[in-house]
């Protein structure tokens, strides 16, 4: 039985968006199947995924649009400048001002993580997120807060996001936003119980980042290592990371495995030996100059 008043709900909808009653009008209703109510729900259908589409239909959408990394959504156009220089070089970002422009955002490309401020003005970011994940089923969303909010993580996991960060920006919180979320193959590549460093990026402003990363990397790899029960932990340092950053590099790794057990050995040329051996810390950590010769003394 049909109820006698029809009720176009619109909640989900942030200020900023267009809507079209005779968009609405044109569509079947859809009746709640709750019982305590009797109304008809009809929603803007461009804002929601039609069951009957089914999941080939969604994934020839999406396999015609670009895939970027992130989408970082503030009001404040140099939040996105200053995110920006904190990632590396390879992951792409784009940013929006508003709802609009993100919804549009959303309708053409794919994101692997979306960052949405949760005060930008006009804007309800809860809503907002309600829509963008739709739009992107695939991708992880992340909530923004000011330092001073109060308790973000109990704020944003109650809101149903995947993780949250602060600004002005943590640094740890970036690094471990990328070490969560991102392939860690731009700076180590771990290879049974081997470690290769990659090309740093030739921007110097870039390279603090980077050695904080690649420590993180080294830790999570070496305690893998460690799990997977090898006696010892080989770090290919072939392709050398900038002069300047190897003692700290190199320490925080000797440093993990004498936590764990492992011995520690390193493949590099002359430069990474004079390095090593120039620091009490790292002076006793064989280094060997090609990896054949490195596994061959293995354990």
């Amino acid at each position: 039985e049909m109820p006698s008043a029809v009720l176009i709900d619109i909640s989900s909808l942030v200020i900023g968006d267009s809507l079209h009653v005779s968009d609405l009008l044109e569509q079947e209703p859809r009746i709640t199947t709750d019982p305590s109510r009797t109304i008809v729900n009809i929603l803007a259908p461009r804002l929601i995924a039609e069951d009957e589409e089914g999941e080939e239909g969604e994934k020839s959408a999406i396999s015609d649009k670009v895939f970027v990394d992130v989408l970082l959504i503030d009001d404040m156009e140099n939040v996105a400048r200053k995110f920006g220089l904190l990632m590396p070089e390879h992951i792409d970002v784009r940013s929006t001002t508003d709802a609009h422009s993100s919804l549009e955002e959303c309708r053409e490309r794919v994101f692997k993580t979306i960052i949405i401020d949760m005060v930008i003005p006009n804007v309800n970011s809860a809503a907002l997120t309600s829509q963008l994940r739709v739009l992107q089923p695939t991708a992880a969303f992340i909530a923004l807060y000011m330092r001073n909010f109060e308790n973000p993580a109990k704020d944003s996991r109650e809101q149903g996001f995947d993780g949250y960060m602060v600004k002005p920006f943590d640094p740890a919180q970036i690094n471990e936003f990328l070490s969560t979320y991102y392939d860690a193959e731009d700076l180590l590549i771990l290879e049974d119980n081997v470690l290769s460093v990659t090309a740093f990026p030739d921007s110097k402003a870039r390279r603090a980042q980077s050695v904080t990363r690649v420590i993180t990397l080294t830790n999570e790899a070496i305690d893998t290592v460690a799990a997977a029960c090898y006696d010892d932990v080989i770090m290919d340092l072939s392709t050398p990371p900038p002069t300047e950053t190897l003692p700290k590099i190199l320490i925080a790794a000797k440093r993990r495995t004498v936590e764990v057990g492992l011995n520690f050995r390193v493949v590099g040329s002359d430069t990474v030996t004079k390095a090593l051996s120039s620091l009490a810390d790292t002076a006793n950590i064989p280094v060997y100059g090609t990896l054949k010769e490195a596994l061959e003394n293995a354990g």
